[in-house]
């Protein structure tokens, strides 16, 4: 039941594969950009993604009778939101690495505040300023010495900033869908912003297959992993979460995922792990907690944490 403050075994077994699946997804990505380019890999995981979700879309149609006037927001939301939001950060990849990304993509609640604090009227208070402020030093320390030296290279610095757009882009999901996630099921309303998503990638790819068919078993293992993992179950049992616990409690847990995300691609990628990468990774934790912690004096005014639907503010 929502709201909850405990958690059973299930919904903490269903919590460590969401931040798993989420956390991992960024070596997967590295994985699959050795053969494919940014807008290929997109497109396949989409594919892959709405071979389950159409047909899950369908059986649940009964659940979501949607407005045709919001059909043309949703498809926004997935163009913007989604479709952006991976193209970018696939981008990123090339040139940064995997637990760069990850540390920068956990900056989108940030942003997500800020932006709450010009446009919604939410309360900043002392300990989210300094949030905000050691998430931002700590990010700048991660982009400039994430691979070890002192990087203002061209290749780097357009694969950091690309990851940030994503960020943005993640942002951009949270803030503009708030008023469709409060009037439709956030799971199948998801559902239909990654379909949406899938179209313009259709056109994107159509003069650039070559690769798609020759696609080897490496390949092949990390998009499957992406598209049913990392973007169809991660989500599902994301929303059976914010079902049976407090949604502020939740979110709490994905600060786990950029952690698991850094020492993944050091054991499995040889990716670099210096001290000052270390401070930024720190700075940036410490940001997002101060920011993410519940103030217990203030009531809670943001409407996409009513009813234990936290929208996700960071997909992978």
């Amino acid at each position: 039941m929502a709201g909850r403050t405990g958690m059973d075994s299930r919904t903490a077994m269903i919590l460590v594969l969401v931040v798993l699946f989420w956390a991992w997804a960024f070596q997967f990505i590295k994985v699959a950009l050795e053969e494919l380019n940014p807008v290929q890999l997109t497109l396949m995981r989409f594919l892959i993604a709405d071979a389950i979700i159409l047909p899950h879309l369908y059986l649940t149609r009964k659940k979501m009778q949607m407005h045709r006037p919001d059909m043309v927001l949703v498809a926004a939301l997935g163009i913007f939101g989604v479709t952006a939001y991976h193209v970018l950060l696939n981008y990123g990849e090339q040139t940064v690495s995997s637990g760069v990304a990850s540390l920068i993509i956990a900056m989108a609640p940030v942003f997500v505040f800020i932006v709450s604090v010009l446009l919604l009227g939410e309360s900043l208070t002392t300990r989210k300023l300094l949030g905000i402020t050691a998430a931002m030093f700590g990010v700048v320390m991660i982009i400039i010495w994430g691979s070890g030296d002192f990087d203002l290279s061209v290749d780097h610095l357009s694969g950091a900033f690309a990851v940030l757009g994503a960020a943005f882009a993640a942002t951009f999901f949270t803030t503009y869908g708030k008023s469709l996630f409060r009037r439709y099921p956030p799971s199948q309303l998801t559902s239909y912003a990654i379909v949406f998503a899938t179209i313009p990638l259709l056109f994107m790819v159509a003069p650039d297959t070559e690769g798609l068919g020759s696609m080897g078993m490496r390949t092949w293992g990390s998009v499957i992993f992406l598209g049913i993992g990392s973007t169809f179950i991660a989500y599902q049992g994301w929303y059976y979460v914010l079902n049976t616990m407090e949604a502020s409690r939740a979110v709490i847990y994905l600060q786990a995922i950029p952690v698991v995300a850094v020492f993944t691609g050091v054991a499995f990628l040889d990716e670099t792990l210096t001290p000052l990468f270390l401070v930024g990774a720190i700075l940036v934790l410490i940001g997002l907690y101060a920011i993410n912690k519940p103030d217990p004096k203030a009531k809670d005014n943001d409407p996409s944490t009513r009813s234990g639907t936290k929208l996700p503010r960071g997909r992978k």
